[in-house]
């Protein structure tokens, strides 16, 4: 049953779903320096549209702290840090004409 609801949880994309991503950040012991998908919308924002680049290890450790290392991540952890990725690198929540777009 429980591995049933874990599949149903995760998009076609394999990551989690908008509820699941903001259950697991209410939940996030130390809290994340967002309190959901809307302010993780907004933190994504910032990152966009900011003049100079951030490596992803920097700001994922600045967002989600201990629980923001890229290369221990495991499990919900990684299921996470992928949801948040796609949604970072699709423009998902972010509006404008650079939306989703690198710019060097």
């Amino acid at each position: 049953m429980r591995q049933r609801q874990a599949r149903a949880s995760r998009s076609a994309a394999g990551t989690m779903d908008l509820e699941v991503l903001d259950a697991w950040l209410e939940r996030l012991k130390p809290a994340a320096k967002v309190d959901g998908v809307s302010m993780l919308d907004g933190y994504l924002a910032a990152i966009v549209a900011s003049p100079c680049s951030i490596p992803p290890n920097e700001w994922f450790f600045d967002l989600l702290g201990p629980k923001g290392n890229i290369a221990s991540a495991q499990g919900k952890q990684l299921d996470a840090i992928m949801a948040i990725a796609a949604r970072f690198s699709s423009g998902q929540g972010h509006s404008g004409p650079s939306a989703g777009w690198v710019l060097n």
